[in-house]
């Protein structure tokens, strides 16, 4: 799952950068035109946040799925992880800054075998409603190539819209939700296409 923003290289947009929303994580740049930028969401299944809980610094890492929701995987079965836990990115990983927030906990199961709880997530960002968001102008790391499908939709390249409409005046970027007395990272604003599906 992705989506198209009308920033580009042109605005100094590079792949590996952080996309946020006021209300929390969207995702990262994985591929740059001139004028357009493709963003892949936290909700595809390509896509890991290594995150820890805000309550208990529990950690693990925010995967999306096909349906839309997320997991937070490799959370050991001792883990105190609660349903209406906040989770906040942990800045490994190199992609998202740390204490940006990626969702709440929505279910927990802890099964009678296996090394980790299976825990869902409800990601921060409404995916169906969004219309503007900010970029993080610092490039940190992008995962290597090789993390993503080969079957998927090519991530690295963006194909321009046939017919694209005039982008609305972006508005001040603001300070996103954070863990602490962090400062506001560099970000620009952009206006964001529907997310699309990939193959």
């Amino acid at each position: 799952k992705s989506i198209t923003i009308h920033k580009g290289s042109a605005d100094g947009v590079e792949p590996g950068m952080a996309v946020i929303t006021n209300e929390g994580v969207v995702g990262v740049i994985s591929g740059v035109a001139r004028n357009f930028s493709q963003v892949l969401l936290v909700v595809d299944p390509q896509s890991l946040v290594y995150s820890y809980a805000q309550r208990s610094r529990a950690r693990g890492a925010v995967r999306g799925r096909s349906d839309g929701g997320c997991n937070l995987e490799y959370v050991p079965r001792d883990a105190d992880v609660r349903v209406g836990d906040a989770l906040l990115t942990s800045g490994l990983g190199g992609v998202y800054p740390r204490g940006l927030l990626v969702g709440s906990v929505s279910e927990v199961q802890r099964e009678p075998y296996g090394m980790f709880q299976r825990v869902e997530v409800k990601p921060a960002v409404d995916f169906s409603s969004l219309e503007e968001v900010f970029v993080i102008l610092e490039r940190r790391e992008l995962p290597e190539s090789t993390e993503f499908s080969t079957e998927s939709e090519d991530l690295w390249s963006v194909q321009q819209p046939a017919a694209p409409g005039t982008a609305p005046a972006p508005a001040p970027a603001t300070t996103p939700r954070q863990a602490g007395p962090v400062s506001p990272p560099n970000a620009a604003s952009a206006p964001a296409s529907p997310p699309e599906e990939g193959d």
